[in-house]
């Protein structure tokens, strides 16, 4: 008798538990539960937290037709979903009334129908597929154009009354049997009912649970996480404790395996299957429909409940009539798009990003995106530069859209719901204080969004950080400066995938545009966004020394004036070398010094050039995952040397005073027209290398982490906004398009070719430079690169030699596998080498 008392007191337990975590129930109260011991936050914050927004059965934003459409599947399939769910049924039902002595016996029948949680099933499918037929029909769809009224009390105002009698019940028989079905099911057979506990009647129930599962997962009834895990862990539980429990008893455990029995045979196979589609469902669709169920939707109708939901202390904004109409939420998830602000819109009070740290970078995106026709609130720790924003934006006539506060409470209070905050302040303790401020006014489901140049790891540790209070967070590399941050810069976001959602209509317009759409695509979880702007930094690097080297060998070889690499620069921006970079060094060689009357003012400006670390960490993780990286490595020793000003200037006065080493200078008689043509060719062919590298980077750390990131998407938004945007970065696009697992683009048959037509021009310039005492160490690693990742053979086989020699690592052998060791002397030592030959 305990059993059964003991099953009553769960089964009650449980579904009040349940039906108190509804937002509201179907007759608009909602039960106070007590906040007991064992009920925290951090297991069940909804049961807790009457503030949650994005779990509740949320029957107020229920629309007739959520009931017969889904996230994944079509309508038709809901129907054929709901139709089998009846055959199923009926075929039951037959099977136990032809069972024993068939028709004719009523206690069979009796039996049946006494089993009322099966019976509630299908009532619950025939229902279903009632409404879907009608559905599909499209007799219960309102006529295009028009809103479809809601079910429940928008925010107080009264409940609907033109839904169909069949969608109502529906409705009801919903929110009962997605829990009581399956719980009392659950508890019935396993603990209560003890008279046949026969294979088939495990497998009848374990079809039923997963069409239940199946059809409450894949149509839009909003259905709170809660009741999904219990249904889950009692669904299968149930299964396992079916098995378990009698299969460890005297009479059963023979029956299951005697697998001479069919039926025995076959619970043995379906049992891991349907355990395996519960874990699916769970792992599988529960993500996905949460995901759903938040997304952002076009404002027409009034504010989305998980947006801008209204005070519930305000009943008056409640009772208008236009709330009676779906202000709640248009689930359609890939098509949104989130709506600019116009000129009606402009005195509402909530913006619908913020954006916290205005520097040079921070302003000028700020003022790009309310350009773009958002709605934005700025913040920066001093005050002085939040009024400078104002003031710009006035005069730029954006002040409708840009609004700025003084402190974090009044910043986030002015974003609607979930809060979208971008941080632009410099890497490190300024960011996690930035963060320890927002988060101190930020709810659920909030995002925050680091722009700046951080270590990714920091992105991946602070992302879990304000994963504790169920805040999203992406890492988010921005790329343009300036001129970019104000016009479209190149964007470059990882993280959170769901946060991207949020932000993907804002960013999609505030980015640059190029001819094959906006510069900025979702690069993948964790620190991803981070760790590719920290590589495109590293490119930026090997760049603009490659093109430093390419202005001394004219300069000092060739003798060419201020003038004549302004043209050559230009030129060259119209060819195959067209790029951001090369436009400006045009533009600089062009600059005349405004502080004399004569001169060129690249000619006074110190050699001696600084850096924020990019190029440093890009180097630094090459080497950590094996990638050879020459020419940024070349590129951030060139910025040490040129940072030894003092030394350089002793070093140069002590070679050409005291051992005649002249500087290097003009070579006489050299034709300018070919060399320029010659360093042409060779920075083109540097650059491939350069770009090889640093993508060969980014591919192993993807693989490392499992970001999955799309090369050739990286070179389509790199294509515009920033810094190192080039015309041949459609190239790379294309190489990567036609073979995404490329291994590297030197073997890509259309840079190939062209290395193999200029590396001579290449090898011409670097023997030119080295001869004449011009350093190039960006131009000659990259032809190192380029030589040594064309040969079949290196000199590798003599290291492993001396390695095995004095420490005995092992080599491999060409001509046979293993791993070999050789005594290389008598005492296998050093010390046994004499150098009697060599004198000092």
């Amino acid at each position: 008798m305990w059993t059964e008392i003991a099953a009553v007191l769960v089964l009650l337990v449980a579904n009040v538990l349940c039906y108190a975590a509804h937002h509201k129930s179907v007759f608009h109260t909602r039960f106070k539960l007590p906040k007991l011991a064992f009920v925290t936050n951090a297991w069940w914050p909804h049961l807790t937290d009457p503030k949650a927004s994005t779990n509740y059965w949320q029957f107020d934003s229920l629309r007739a037709s959520d009931l017969v459409t889904g996230f994944f599947i079509s309508d038709t399939c809901i129907l054929v979903l709901r139709c089998s769910e009846v055959l199923f049924f009926a075929v039951t039902l037959l099977v136990e009334g032809l069972t024993g002595d068939g028709f004719g016996d009523p206690d069979r029948w009796l039996t049946f129908f006494t089993n009322w949680t099966f019976v509630l099933f299908g009532f619950y499918a025939l229902l279903g597929t009632l409404l879907t037929a009608q559905h599909v029909q499209g007799k219960i769809t309102q006529a295009a154009g028009q809103d479809e009224e809601t079910w429940g009390r928008c925010y107080g105002s009264k409940p609907v009354t033109n839904w169909s009698l069949l969608a109502v019940t529906y409705c009801l028989v919903a929110e009962v049997n997605a829990t009581a079905t399956l719980f009392l099911s659950i508890f019935y057979w396993a603990i209560i009912f003890r008279g046949n506990p026969a294979p088939d009647n495990i497998l009848k129930h374990g079809v039923n649970n997963a069409m239940i599962l199946a059809d409450i997962c894949l149509t839009r009834v909003p259905f709170h996480s809660y009741h999904f895990q219990v249904v889950l862990w009692y669904g299968s539980v149930y299964l396992v404790f079916m098995w378990i429990y009698h299969g460890a008893s005297t009479y059963w455990v023979y029956e299951v395996l005697d697998w001479s029995k069919p039926i025995a045979a076959l619970f043995y196979l379906l049992l891991p299957l349907l355990l395996l589609i519960c874990a699916f469902v769970w792992f599988g669709i529960a993500a996905g429909r949460e995901a759903a169920l938040v997304a952002p939707a076009p404002l027409l109708h009034g504010p989305h409940p998980f947006i801008a939901k209204p005070s519930l202390a305000q009943p008056q904004l409640a009772q208008s009539s236009a709330c009676r109409k779906r202000q709640c939420i248009t689930r359609a998830v890939a098509a949104t798009e989130e709506k600019p602000s116009t000129k009606s819109e402009k005195s509402m009070t909530t913006s619908q990003i913020g954006l916290a740290g205005l520097a040079v970078m921070g302003q000028n995106l700020a003022l790009n995106i309310a350009e773009k026709g958002f709605r934005i609130s700025v913040y920066n720790r001093t005050y002085e530069k939040t009024e400078a924003c104002e003031k710009r934006a006035k005069k730029e006539g954006l002040d409708n859209n840009l609004k700025g506060y003084e402190n974090f409470k009044d910043f986030v209070a002015s974003l609607e719901k979930p809060r979208r905050v971008i941080i632009l302040v410099k890497a490190g303790a300024p960011v996690d204080a930035t963060i320890k401020g927002l988060m101190e006014h930020m709810e659920k489901g909030d995002i925050i969004i680091d722009g700046g140049n951080e270590w990714y790891e920091n992105t991946e540790k602070r992302k879990a950080m304000v994963a504790e209070k169920g805040l999203l967070y992406m890492g988010m590399g921005v790329s343009g400066g300036e001129e970019g941050a104000r016009n479209g810069p190149s964007m470059m976001p990882g993280g959170s995938p769901e946060a991207y959602k949020f932000i993907e209509p804002i960013v999609t317009k505030v980015a640059a545009q190029v001819d094959d759409g906006p510069c900025v695509t979702y690069i993948g979880d964790g620190g991803a966004g981070n760790f590719v702007k920290m590589v495109h930094n590293g490119i930026e690097y090997g760049d603009m020394q490659l093109i430093a080297e390419g202005y001394d060998i004219l300069r000092t070889c060739g003798g060419l004036t201020a003038e004549e690499l302004c043209i050559a620069f230009t030129e060259w921006n119209k060819t195959e070398l067209s790029s951001f970079l090369m436009e400006i060094t045009a533009l600089i060689f062009g600059k005349k010094d405004d502080q004399k009357d004569d001169g060129w003012l690249l000619d006074v400006i110190k050699d001696q050039t600084g850096m924020k670390g990019t190029g440093k960490w890009t180097v630094q993780q090459a080497a950590e995952l094996s990638v050879a990286a020459p020419t940024m490595a070349a590129a951030l020793d060139g910025r040490f040397m040129s940072g030894l000003k003092e030394e350089r200037v002793a070093a140069s006065k002590l070679y050409t005073d005291t051992f005649q080493l002249p500087d290097p200078g003009p070579i006489k008689g050299v034709d300018k027209q070919q060399l320029m043509l010659d360093v042409k060719d060779a920075l083109y062919a540097a650059k491939i290398t350069s770009y090889a590298q640093g993508m060969n980077i980014i591919r192993a750390k993807s693989e490392a982490m499992g970001w999955n990131i799309d090369l050739g998407g990286l070179a389509r938004i790199w294509k515009g906004g920033c810094i190192i945007r080039a015309g041949f970065l459609d190239d790379i696009k294309k190489a990567y398009d036609r073979d995404a697992n490329l291994k590297n683009l030197l073997v890509d048959e259309f840079f190939a070719k062209k290395l193999a037509e200029k590396q001579k021009a290449w090898r011409q310039v670097a023997t030119m430079a080295i001869s004449n005492g011009v350093a190039t160490p960006g131009l000659v690693s990259s032809l190192a690169y380029f030589d040594t990742y064309r040969r079949e053979k290196l000199t590798a086989n003599l290291i492993q030699a001396q390695r095995d020699f004095f420490g005995s690592h092992t080599y491999e052998r060409l001509d046979k596998p293993g791993w070999f060791h050789t005594v290389w002397s008598d005492q296998n030592s050093a010390d046994s080498i004499t150098t009697s030959g060599y004198k000092n």
